[in-house]
């Protein structure tokens, strides 16, 4: 008797078995329950038979009848298995229906007591992340104070000049040192300093301040000769701008007598254009009249001058009146313009009779055309009713054998297939076999 149950993860089945215990009281002894897992692939209904894998603890459990284990001596012991298959008790109450129970609700405790843990632990996570976060900030914070006051310790206490190495490099060092010789007596001067030689100019300091009064007294006198000078440029620019202010007044009364002058120079000028303006506006209206009259005489001599009309007779020969002068062709005669209207008449008739000609054919291709068109559709709709009627007949022929199909196979159900009598199961119980 076995009982399976599906895991959740892998594609095992359990076996719970019951075999009764060896004795006397056989009968009323109660059943060893022993789960084993059975190991079935994933698909289960193309490979039906399982292999059990006991555990350790079955190996000291009585065999069952049949099994290698099982000595030869009760291989055979037909009453004790008959006994055995009898017995209703053991039979039908091999499973455990409470203790499977009990499994299932352990089972499920297992998954609560699973989930809270996990839910703890997730708790515990956050809360510790959350922890380190607010650590991580407070160190970024105290980092970034401490950053803060290494730049403000840097920017007070680190500049250049507070180096202990700054007068290695500075550019003012040698400006800001002592001299070296402050005066005759000065303590630092030794034997080997050489800095007071024989013959050295002692005075060359009252010399330079001689020189300095010297050069102060030039500049003075340099800015007086200087000063006059600009006295006299300005009395020079102001006698200037009085000679260009009369000059300017000069200028103004010669313009205004030029400008007296120009005027009447033209008012006198525009009395003269108006005289020419007068004599050219009639002699214009006598050359516009004497043109006029040289058109009427031309448009006379053109209008009845035979060559400059173009007359026909100017054209025909004045020795032979059926030559014409091909230098003096001025059209044709009426007789030969009808009879070319007459010869373009023929030519149009001539025309419409081909294109009723060209007409007919075209009509007689169409009506040919039209004809093959019908002809190859009649064709087309036979060929399409002969593909219809193949397809009936095909249809019909698979109709026919699946009906034959279908009574063939219910004849082999009815007639092969064995339904179990009465006899069948009274035979049940009888024999150890």
């Amino acid at each position: 008797l076995q009982a399976s149950t599906r895991g959740t993860r892998f594609p095992f089945e359990y076996i719970r078995a019951c075999s009764a215990n060896t004795g006397s009281n056989r009968r009323n002894a109660p059943c060893h329950v022993q789960l084993h897992k059975v190991i079935r692939p994933r698909n289960s209904s193309r490979y039906p038979q399982s292999r059990v894998l006991c555990p350790a603890s079955n190996r000291n459990m009585p065999a069952d009848i049949g099994e290698p284990k099982f000595p030869r001596t009760q291989r055979t012991n037909g009453a004790d298995r008959l006994e055995r298959v009898m017995n209703a008790k053991q039979r039908m109450i091999g499973v455990d229906v409470e203790y499977l129970k009990k499994q299932v609700e352990e089972k499920k405790a297992e998954e609560n007591a699973s989930l809270e843990s996990e839910s703890k632990y997730l708790g515990l996570a956050n809360m510790l992340d959350d922890r380190l976060v607010l650590l991580e900030q407070e160190r970024r914070e105290v980092q970034r104070k401490v950053n803060a006051e290494c730049q403000a310790h840097w920017a007070n206490e680190g500049q250049k000049h507070n180096r202990k190495e700054y007068d290695l490099s500075h550019p003012d060092l040698l400006k800001q040192e002592t001299p070296a010789r402050v005066g005759d007596n000065d303590p630092r001067l030794g034997l080997a300093s050489m800095q007071t030689f024989r013959g050295e100019d002692l005075g060359a300091g009252e010399r330079k301040k001689m020189q300095c009064a010297q050069q102060s007294s030039w500049w003075n006198q340099q800015v007086l000769e200087k000063q006059e000078r600009e006295q006299q440029e300005r009395e020079e620019d102001k006698d200037y701008m009085a000679l260009n202010v009369a000059q300017a007044e000069q200028s103004h009364r010669v313009d205004a007598a030029s400008e007296d002058v120009r005027r009447k120079m033209n008012l006198k000028a525009n009395q003269i254009n108006d005289q020419l303006a007068e004599q050219r506006a009639q002699k214009a209206l006598t050359d516009k009249q004497e043109e006029l009259n040289a058109n009427n005489t031309d448009m006379y001599n053109t209008f009845n001058s035979a060559l400059l009309a173009e007359h026909p007779a100017t054209g025909i020969h004045a020795f032979d009146p059926y030559r014409r002068r091909p230098d003096h062709f001025k059209g044709l005669l009426p007789e030969e313009k009808q009879r070319i209207l007459d010869y373009q008449a023929a030519q149009r008739d001539d025309m419409k009779a081909r294109a009723e000609e060209e007409r007919k054919e075209n009509v007689a291709h169409a009506q040919y055309v039209e004809g093959v068109r019908k002809e190859q559709c009649r064709k087309a709709a036979e060929l399409e009713t002969f593909r219809r009627e193949q397809r009936m007949a095909v249809t019909e022929t698979l109709k026919k054998q699946q009906s034959e199909k279908g009574k063939r196979d219910s004849a082999m159900k009815d007639l092969y297939t064995n339904v179990p009598n009465s006899r069948y199961y009274e035979q049940f119980g009888t024999s150890h076999r």
